[in-house]
């Protein structure tokens, strides 16, 4: 039996079963992934305005379970999207919406906040520090989103060390 072949581009998602399409559908955030320019910065994008718009409804509980459900659920769909588009691509946005996610977590409904939240997060994805640039030199399927993880870690310390001054 041949292995299917891997779907570049934007090519549709024809042969695939529906496992894989809601994967791929995940992986890429519908289509935010498909963005012409900047679909990870797109994603993040609008997490910081969903988030923005949610966070007065949101208790501890409810951060604690966006974050796992985000960070279990991209994790699948990653795996699952990179087998089917290969390592990393560009589409696949689920990790900086978890990453984001990471970053926003539990701050003050303050536009300045989420603007400066959004800025670091990208500025960390974008340069990879360390140790965001050793996970990303994985090539492993859990480090597709450990590097973005990583990257909103970092965002979010700095966010916090910030809005204590």
């Amino acid at each position: 039996m041949q292995a299917p072949e891997r779907e570049g581009g934007n090519a549709p998602n024809t042969g695939m079963g529906w496992h894989t399409r809601l994967a791929c559908w995940v992986a890429a955030c519908g289509p935010i992934g498909y963005a012409p320019l900047g679909p990870g910065t797109a994603a993040a994008l609008v997490v910081v305005v969903v988030l923005f718009l949610a966070s007065p409804f949101l208790g501890d509980t409810s951060w604690a379970v966006l974050l796992v459900v985000t960070i279990a659920v991209g994790q699948w769909a990653c795996v699952v999207a990179t087998r089917r588009w290969g390592d990393d691509p560009k589409k696949v946005v689920i990790d900086e919406v978890a990453g984001q996610l990471i970053a926003l977590s539990w701050i003050a409904a303050q536009w300045e906040l989420y603007v400066l939240g959004f800025i670091l997060f990208r500025l960390f994805d974008i340069l990879k520090p360390w140790p965001v640039n050793r996970i990303d030199q994985k090539k492993a399927s859990w480090s597709v989103m450990g590097d973005d993880l990583a990257a909103g870690a970092m965002a979010r310390l700095l966010l916090f060390l910030i809005s204590t001054i």
